[in-house]
């Protein structure tokens, strides 16, 4: 769906990593260029009900959720304000952090999230979670690394190289359009996703590419996961519109 400039929105997943500060810092950064008023920061963490509790223990439990709640907003607030000037609303989900993101994201235009880039065991909080939002995601999906902040120097003075890696739908295209007008992007195109490793594409600030394009496999775009070393916005097919630029 096409959102109206006053009310895009970008949802921002972070756990205080290193990787979380980098997507703040480029979430706010494209919310200044297309004129995005607030970003919304969201953290989740699960935390269980014994089921043996008594029901004091549970009124007291609860309450202790609403102050842990309370606290960690501002955390939220105070982490954003480190990374970004843009005036941040604190999203607090109770849950595992990935169907946290996913049950939101619908309502959003974007979702910005760090990654550390690892496999197997070494794969934590920002690694699966940005897989599985990449993955169940139909809304854009951004992936930034740790202490990537380059990109987010090239949108604010709108020199940004973009890459538009693999087959190219009508959203990608839209999308290539909006970082033409928001970050000043010089588009370049590379035809295989596969080539997403250092060196293997043009210099580029950020790399856009689609999901769920016909003949592009999954598992050849989540690769970009772990072998691009570039911020990667991945945008489903389904999606059929952008956040527009917000007049200046």
């Amino acid at each position: 769906m096409t959102a109206a400039p006053a009310s895009a929105r970008i949802l921002v997943a972070v756990d205080f990593s290193e990787a979380s500060a980098s997507a703040v810092a480029l979430a706010g950064a494209l919310a200044e260029a297309c004129g995005v008023p607030v970003l919304s920061v969201l953290h989740a963490e699960t935390l269980e009900m014994p089921p043996y509790f008594t029901s004091s223990q549970i009124e007291a439990l609860e309450a202790e959720r609403r102050d842990a709640r309370h606290a960690a907003a501002e955390y939220v607030q105070a982490f954003a304000a480190l990374h970004t000037p843009v005036p941040v609303e604190a999203v607090i989900a109770d849950g595992p952090a990935a169907d946290a993101v996913l049950q939101r994201a619908a309502h959003f235009d974007l979702v910005v999230l760090g990654t550390h880039g690892r496999r197997g065991p070494r794969r934590w909080w920002l690694g699966s979670v940005a897989e599985a939002v990449v993955q169940g995601a139909s809304t854009p999906v951004l992936v930034t690394r740790v202490a990537d902040e380059a990109t987010t120097r090239a949108l604010q003075e709108r020199r940004l190289r973009v890459t538009v890696a693999g087959r190219e739908g009508a959203a990608i295209r839209g999308w290539a359009r909006l970082l033409e007008a928001a970050g000043g992007a010089t588009i370049r195109r590379a035809p295989d996703i596969a080539a997403c490793g250092p060196g293997q594409l043009p210099p580029a600030d950020l790399v856009l590419t689609g999901l769920g394009l016909s003949g592009q496999s999954t598992d050849a775009t989540l690769q970009v996961l772990h072998a691009c070393p570039h911020p990667v916005l991945f945008v489903p097919d389904a999606e059929v519109g952008v956040p527009e630029r917000r007049p200046s």
